[in-house]
């Protein structure tokens, strides 16, 4: 489900108290006023949401290189991506109207 914006909306809720910083707080009421969100929930979400992915993909590329140094890891991961590079090679072909 998307808001009114296009972005997505939180199909399941939790509700919870937290304390905000006041300017935070009395900034996201301005983007209530001016339109720009729906609501201070809204803004505290799209907030989070922009938090948690940024430190997912931080912790994710912490594990890969730290996977990275592990030669049998390394050795299946180049051997799965060659097989992929054979599969996308002969999709190529079949595309150029070879069989």
């Amino acid at each position: 489900m998307k808001d009114r914006r296009g972005c997505k909306r939180m199909t399941s809720v939790v509700k919870s108290t937290v304390n905000l910083n006041r300017e935070y707080k009395e900034q996201l009421e301005l983007f209530v006023q001016m339109n720009r969100i729906a609501s201070i929930t809204e803004g505290i979400n799209a907030a989070l949401e922009i938090f948690v992915k940024e430190n997912q993909k931080a912790i994710y590329a912490e594990q890969m290189a730290e996977a990275a140094k592990d030669r049998a890891f390394m050795k299946r991961t180049l051997a799965s991506q060659s097989e992929f590079d054979q599969i996308d090679s002969e999709d190529l072909a079949l595309e150029d109207g070879e069989w």
